[in-house]
C-alpha cells in the first residue's frame, strides 16, 4: 500500500480476481509513513480502510512499533518517548476487530467525507463500526437502525487518543470531529 491510490488498489484487486487468485488471502505485511500528527493518523486510517474494504486483507502490520525516528508508532530518544497519533488511529481498528469478520455498511450512515467499515464478532455478537472523518469540518453521522442497541464510542482526534466517550444515543446520530477516527461498539441491550 505504499504510495498506492484507491484506484490502484481497485485495479489490483480486479486483476487478482480475474487471474483466479480470489481465494488466496491477502496480507499487508509492512506500511509506514513520513506524515506526523493527525495528518499521519488520517493517512493510516485511510490506508487501513482501503486495505480492508477494497483489498480485503486478512491481516495488516505497521512497519515498526518503537524506534528513534518519526516513522515509528512510538519515538524514543534518551529517556524520553512520544506516541504518534498513528498509534491511536491504528488502535481504533486493532483494539476491536481482531478475530472479527468484515460486514457491509449500510449506505444511510455515511456522507462523502466519511469512510466506514464494520466488523462482526461472532463470539459476542458485537459489531465494530469504524468511521474515519477525512474532512476538516465536523460531520453529522446517522446511526439509524441501531436504536434498539447499546452504542459506545471510542475516538481518536486532535484532542483525544483512542478515548472512550461512553454510550451514545443512536437516535440523535453522532457528530464526528474534524479529521477523526471513531469506533462504535454496538451490542444488544
Amino acid at each position: 500500500s505504499y504510495s498506492s491510490s484507491l484506484q490502484d488498489k481497485i485495479a489490483f484487486k480486479n486483476l487478482w480476481n480475474e487471474k483466479g487468485f480470489g481465494d488466496i488471502p491477502l496480507h499487508q505485511s509492512e506500511w509506514c509513513s513520513e506524515k506526523v500528527g493527525i495528518d499521519g493518523a488520517m493517512e493510516l486510517a485511510r490506508v487501513l480502510h482501503e486495505d480492508f474494504t477494497v483489498l480485503e486483507c486478512e491481516s495488516w502490520e505497521f512497519w515498526v512499533g518503537m524506534m528513534v525516528d518519526q516513522y515509528s508508532l512510538i519515538t524514543v530518544s534518551q529517556n524520553n518517548y512520544s506516541v504518534s497519533p498513528r498509534l491511536w488511529a491504528l488502535g481504533n481498528y486493532s483494539k476491536f476487530i481482531v478475530g472479527s469478520t468484515r460486514v457491509e455498511v449500510s449506505g444511510g450512515l455515511l456522507s462523502d467525507e466519511l469512510l466506514a467499515s464494520a466488523y462482526l464478532n461472532e463470539e459476542n455478537g458485537e459489531i465494530y463500526l469504524v468511521v474515519v472523518n477525512t474532512s476538516e469540518t465536523e460531520q453529522q453521522m446517522n446511526l439509524e437502525g441501531y436504536d434498539d442497541k447499546l452504542v459506545k464510542a471510542w475516538e481518536t482526534s486532535q484532542s483525544r487518543n483512542l478515548e472512550c466517550l461512553g454510550f451514545v444515543d443512536p437516535s440523535f446520530g453522532y457528530k464526528l470531529p474534524p479529521m477523526s477516527v471513531t469506533t462504535f461498539v454496538i451490542s444488544d441491550k
